[in-house]
């Protein structure tokens, strides 16, 4: 494999090589409930049973920060319970602060879980931050699955971009 450095080490079956460094996957440790029309960053608060390879990933804001410069393959998926008919879900990326990315899904006659995903590549420089968010337009409060539907992951494409 062509530029790839070495690998770092594995946890539980992933391999990690130094020039996709840093690489985080994040969790939530429990349900919750989200409330409607606004968009909610996801607490996404556990690095548990899943990793953050450089520590850049904080558990306490939420929030991803490189601290090195290029290019990021970013990817939030969000999950909620019975979204009434034709209510709207969207997952979404912000970076530095503002909305960046999302993708909406119109629910129909849906019951269960529904779930949303949203990936996009990004260039990012040492000092910027990027948190998920997850937004619907349902008449209340809906309550977000557990932690094994949901979760946020990026790592380091390449340096270029």
């Amino acid at each position: 494999m062509s530029g790839i450095i070495g690998s770092t080490g594995s946890k539980s079956g992933v391999i990690i090589y130094d020039n996709n460094r840093p690489a985080f996957n994040v969790h939530r440790t429990a349900a919750w409930t989200v409330g409607a029309s606004s968009p909610t960053i996801v607490p996404f608060n556990s690095a548990t049973n899943f990793f953050d390879t450089d520590g850049c990933y904080d558990t306490s804001t939420y929030t991803f920060t490189p601290a090195r410069e290029g290019l990021y393959f970013i990817s939030v998926t969000v999950a909620i319970d019975d979204l009434s008919d034709t209510e709207n879900l969207e997952a979404r990326i912000y970076l530095n602060g503002a909305e960046y990315f999302n993708n909406r899904m119109s629910s129909g006659a849906l019951s269960g879980h529904q779930s949303q995903q949203v990936q996009a590549m990004i260039s990012l420089d040492e000092d910027d931050w990027v948190q998920a968010y997850i937004w619907h337009d349902d008449d209340g409060d809906v309550f977000m699955a557990d932690s094994r539907y949901n979760q946020f992951c990026g790592f380091r494409v390449s340096s270029r971009y």
